[in-house]
């Protein structure tokens, strides 16, 4: 915007003072530099670390008795968020293609599984299970690579009350994550 016209306009009236003058060249001076702060400045390039690695987290089989049916997408939904925050994963929504791979699991295919997971773009997949141990209760996962080659890892945690399964999975997901 062209202020001369304005400006010169403006100093040729009588009611000028060099106060008036100075408060008007602030506020155009002030303009401008909002103006130049607005304008798109450059984004500065990512810096792009290593990609988080694609985990498939299967519903825990809850084989315990009492209305315990929420902890089979609780348990796996809270391991799952604990590890996306302390080993960088990304947990993928499941589909068609998990349950494909939960039957490939219970009928014992591991090759299958492996070969899904690629398929899917997954590098893991998790598992796991609460089931009764004597008074107590044991809280078991296991993570399968989408390499074949690589036979799947197990983890184990000792729940000693049911109200303490949150916690045995919060102690799992350090292990996982280490």
């Amino acid at each position: 915007m062209n202020v001369i016209p304005l400006l010169k306009k403006w100093t040729s009236s009588p009611m000028v003072t060099t106060k008036k003058i100075c408060t008007l060249a602030s506020i155009v001076v002030l303009l401008a530099s909002f103006s130049l702060s607005t304008e798109a400045a450059p984004t500065p390039a990512k810096t792009t670390g290593p990609a988080k690695r694609q985990v498939v987290f299967l519903p825990f089989t809850v084989e315990i008795p009492g209305s315990y049916a929420y902890l089979r997408q609780g348990l796996a939904s809270m391991l799952a968020s604990r590890l996306a925050s302390r080993a960088d994963i990304a947990a993928i929504p499941q589909g068609t293609a998990t349950e494909q791979m939960a039957k490939a699991l219970k009928s014992g295919e591991y090759a299958s599984v492996s070969q899904q997971l690629r398929q899917t773009g997954a590098d893991y997949l998790v598992i796991g299970s609460l089931t009764p141990k004597g008074q107590q209760f044991e809280l078991t996962s296991y993570v399968f690579s989408n390499s074949a080659e690589q036979t799947p890892k197990k983890f184990q945690r000792d729940v000693v009350v049911i109200d303490r399964a949150m916690t045995a999975v919060d102690e799992l997901a350090w292990d996982l994550s280490s």
